[in-house]
């Protein structure tokens, strides 16, 4: 007998039907398929959310915002003067009583994503975070991820889907090592062996105007995104996005060579909206802009 398969409830989708249109500033889907970032400015009161398949990181901006919070660990009090982050964990109702208006980023990240990164280091999925259930904290790195993810949303930041799953992967190692049950597991061993490196190798440079995402790249390898990230760094000294720029540019090298085609034109085909923020990257790993690359070795 076969059993029926539950279809995921998200957290977005939950916010979109159950709040005013006007809360709502920004429904952010940056890059990656595994999270979704809502930018909300929602006014003082009770806000009552119901369990979903997703965990849910806030950030609270502005100081002395004060709420009191319930996320199934009991209730406290919540201020952004010390502790602007909080974090709801998946299939548990949850209450905010807000005092003041709020501008918030909500970063929700599916269970199964929590699971695949935090079991490699000894801990059943969201079972390791819970700890930070039932009060506020602050962290700068987790701060400046979540700031990367706005980022990589308007197009500032390179690669999309694989930038922004290694700032979510980072975010809950990160959360783990705040809530210091124990260091994290470091791999037993070095790297990727030579297969799974030319593997990884061969899906990052693959498609250099798509996306690439990094659970499917470590299932690739047979690997969890934990260890992946780690190994991956280990092999070659950078990681898998460092890798992927490089890989792009040494394309755009090659389509900059072709004097018919456009600068414009050779952004567009590497995936990037405009030329900017291709020039951006092409600076990073050549140090010159294309132009300048074009005018002294190509046309000079």
């Amino acid at each position: 007998m076969s059993s029926v398969i539950q279809p995921q409830i998200h957290f977005a989708d939950r916010y979109r039907e159950l709040t005013p249109a006007d809360f709502l500033v920004n429904d952010m889907r940056p890059g990656t398929r595994d999270a979704a970032l809502l930018h909300v400015v929602q006014p003082a009161g009770r806000y009552d959310t119901p369990a979903t398949d997703d965990m849910v990181l806030g950030y609270v901006r502005g100081a002395g915002i004060v709420a009191k919070m319930d996320f199934g660990a009991g209730c406290f009090h919540f201020t952004t003067n010390a502790a602007p982050l909080f974090l709801s964990p998946a299939s548990t109702q949850s209450r905010v009583d807000a005092a003041h208006q709020h501008d918030a980023l909500l970063l929700a990240i599916p269970n199964q994503v929590v699971s695949d990164v935090l079991e490699p280091m000894g801990a059943q999925g969201t079972a390791r975070l819970h700890r930070l259930f039932s009060h506020g904290f602050s962290d700068d790195i987790v701060i400046g991820q979540l700031r990367q993810l706005e980022q990589i949303r308007s197009g500032t930041t390179i690669d999309d889907a694989l930038a922004a799953d290694v700032a979510v992967a980072t975010i809950l190692v990160r959360l783990a090592e705040i809530d210091g049950q124990r260091p994290p597991m470091r791999l037993a061993v070095g790297g990727l062996a030579p297969f799974q490196l030319r593997r990884a190798q061969e899906m990052l440079a693959a498609n250099p105007g798509g996306t690439v995402g990094l659970g499917e790249v470590a299932a690739a390898t047979g690997l969890s995104r934990y260890h992946f990230l780690r190994a991956f760094k280990h092999s070659t000294g950078i990681t898998p996005m460092q890798w992927r720029l490089r890989a792009k540019m040494e394309t755009a090298f090659i389509l900059l060579s072709d004097r018919q085609r456009t600068i414009a034109t050779t952004a567009s085909a590497l995936g990037y909206n405009n030329v900017l923020a291709f020039a951006r990257a092409f600076h990073r790993v050549y140090g010159t802009t294309p132009s300048a690359f074009r005018r002294d070795r190509i046309l000079g």
